[in-house]
């Protein structure tokens, strides 16, 4: 490759710390220092020809992706996009308005062109990337991803599970930056982090260079030494940027410089604004003099020509074919075990189709889909099945990255784990409205012998309450298949919460989902107005013991309906109010937190002012080693005890 005009980029560099302080500036909020010391790198990936992209066509499958990690530092971005012709120059003062497509931290939201990832957590972008890498290189691409981290972001969890998965993996379409600028939010970075990064990141199994961040020469150097090396052998590689918080504004830089993190998310105003500026037109001038030439041309010249782009891409076709019919269970058996049956049917009619868990591949049934379709591997880069280890956040991330390369993942863990990866859940798949589908199993006190530790309580809770996030507790393997084909069929993040005990079959071949709950069980003999007595509403495991509770309380002459609550999502709907009568006496069961599923109840009826009276069936505190006989009657969650408090009620 011809090196660029090392001396137009050092022009633009400037005109991108201009630019990103005027847009700061009019915002009247944001981070200047973080965004000011990756303007360098910046530049160099997008205006060095080492990124390649087309602003005509963000959406090019075979595009290298950027990845902000530390997204609130995204002005600088915005500003490099700008000037890469992804949107308009004028736009960059729209920055943090309400409206604009240019948000505080990168967001996908708003279709921003060029912006790959929803920022704002940090911690979050290198196991995104890590997906993004995986996915891409499933399908043979010859693309790269580009991660920029921080020097504080880098202590987080996330961080380290993805930097040792990517060396296991020896992911040799992987560099990222560190940008070391010395300031995190609270000071300096050294008094909190040992900040031996190159030595940490070599013991993962990383090559790494360190170069001074503050010159597109070295940076450009050790981008191209790094390409060179993945081309020879198989490694992940990390750039050390040796920064300072607010480069290139003299007093911003020399606060840092003391361990001072004034500038960390405070903008320049009044005369700091001004003297910013006028050190960035000083700069331009001297630097126009020095490298005199049409930037415009150049900004054009460093454009990827369509034979570029066509020398880039590989042509890769998916076979995607119509979901598979169920595979019939007549007997009992755990929920999961419908999920390891039909993930494989899914994967032989989908190649999209990729599984991923953190080292509990077994428990969640997805060995047979290992199996069937490899497992994703510094030797085996086809492999449908992608192994984290013990790294929840890493998975979820892993997952979504994944996900924003078109393909369709489906991860599973232990339900009490889907927890350890929230914040990944929440930003990085239901914000970036990411096609993910989560799997918790060994739901409730289900666990039985593992104890109290591993009975999840409130997860399904959580999830249900997540914006853009479908929920499904299915009550038997047929209801899990038809609700995975749902799903499947949709492309939204969706969480299902199956069982490791085995649970009868009571759901209907012609039952169509999609209402958040169906009728399985109306005895009205002897009711008045053909009106049952009591309605024993049941989720998952809650519905065999609701219908084995039906049982008894109809030799009693108690007219019961039995609902099957499958989805505590969509249960604000009419569908589902019309199945409950006014003034009848309701009782939930659920193998969770007592009140999840009745408070779901209870505020759909609210919203046409119905207010049955509701007896809760489910979990009363934290779970204990034990048989799920003993745990149940502890909880009173057992038939004998929801009849005799049914009875109490009516």
């Amino acid at each position: 490759m011809t090196q660029p005009n090392l001396g137009m980029l050092k022009r633009i560099a400037a005109q991108l710390r201009k630019e990103d302080i005027q847009a700061l500036t009019t915002a009247g909020s944001g981070h200047p220092g973080g965004s000011l010391s990756i303007i360098d790198v910046l530049t160099v990936l997008y205006f060095g020809k080492i990124l390649h992209y087309d602003p005509c066509d963000s959406h090019w499958e075979d595009r290298d992706r950027l990845v902000l990690s530390k997204g609130h530092t995204c002005p600088g971005l915005y500003c490099a996009l700008a000037y890469a012709n992804f949107f308009p120059k004028e736009e960059l003062a729209t920055l943090r308005k309400f409206g604009s497509r240019l948000q505080g931290h990168t967001d996908l939201n708003l279709k921003t062109p060029g912006v790959e990832t929803c920022g704002g957590p940090l911690g979050q972008g290198l196991s995104v990337g890590l997906g993004m890498a995986i996915g891409l290189k499933i399908n043979g691409k010859k693309s790269r991803v580009y991660t920029i981290i921080g020097d504080g972001e880098s202590a987080k969890g996330g961080i380290t599970e993805a930097a040792k998965c990517a060396g296991v993996m020896k992911m040799n379409n992987m560099i990222t930056f560190l940008d070391y600028n010395k300031v995190d939010q609270d000071g300096a970075v050294k008094d909190v982090l040992p900040c031996r990064f190159e030595e940490e990141w070599q013991s993962y199994g990383w090559k790494t260079f360190r170069v001074d961040g503050r010159d597109v020469q070295q940076i450009y150097h050790a981008i191209q030494s790094a390409q060179a090396l993945q081309e020879k052998e198989s490694i992940p590689v990390l750039i050390v940027l040796d920064t300072i918080k607010g480069a290139g504004i003299s007093f911003m830089a020399a606060a840092a410089e003391k361990g001072d993190s004034t500038w960390h998310g405070v903008t320049p105003k009044g005369d700091d604004a001004k003297n910013a500026l006028a050190e960035c037109d000083a700069l331009l001038a001297k630097l126009a003099a020095e490298f005199p030439g049409s930037m415009d041309a150049y900004l054009q010249s460093a454009q990827w020509t369509p034979a570029d782009k066509h020398a880039y891409t590989v042509p890769h076709q998916e076979k995607i074919n119509a979901a598979p019919a169920i595979i019939p269970f007549e007997q009992p058996a755990a929920t999961r075990d419908a999920l390891g049956k039909y993930i494989v049917a899914l994967g032989k009619t989908d190649s999209r189709i990729v599984t991923v868990t953190a080292g509990v591949a077994g428990s969640v049934k997805f060995e047979d889909f290992a199996k069937q379709f490899g497992t994703f591997s510094a030797t085996n880069r086809s492999g449908r099945f992608v192994q984290v280890g013990i790294a929840e956040a890493n998975m979820a991330g892993v997952a979504a990255g994944l996900g924003l390369v078109g393909k369709k993942p489906w991860m599973a863990t232990f339900d009490i784990f889907v927890k350890e990866c929230l914040g990944v859940i929440r930003n990085s798949i239901c914000y970036a409205d990411a096609d993910v589908k989560i799997i918790g199993t060994h739901a409730g006190l289900g666990v039985e012998w593992d104890g109290g530790s591993h009975q999840s309580t409130i997860v399904p809770g959580i999830m249900a309450d997540l914006f853009r996030m479908e929920s499904y507790e299915p009550a038997d393997c047929n209801e899990t298949q038809r609700l995975m084909k749902l799903m499947y069929e949709q492309n939204k993040a969706a969480y299902f919460r199956l069982t490791r005990q085995k649970l009868p079959v009571y759901s209907s071949s012609s039952y169509h989902y999609g209402t958040g709950a169906r009728m399985v069980k109306d005895v009205v003999k002897n009711a008045a107005h053909g009106v049952p007595s009591v309605v024993l509403l049941g989720s998952a495991a809650g519905l065999d013991l609701a219908m084995s509770a039906a049982v008894l309380l109809e030799k009693e002459n108690i007219s019961v309906r039995v609902i099957d609550v499958y989805s505590l999502s969509h249960l604000n709907t009419d569908a589902f109010r019309k199945l409950i009568p006014a003034d009848v006496l309701l009782a939930t069961v659920h193998d969770a937190h007592h009140k999840l599923l009745a408070r779901e109840v209870a505020y759909s009826l609210a919203q046409i002012g119905q207010g049955n009276k509701i007896i809760s069936f489910g979990m009363q505190e934290f779970g204990e080693t034990g048989s799920l006989a003993d745990l149940y009657k502890k909880h009173g969650m057992d038939v004998e005890s929801i009849v005799k408090k049914v009875k109490e009620n009516l």
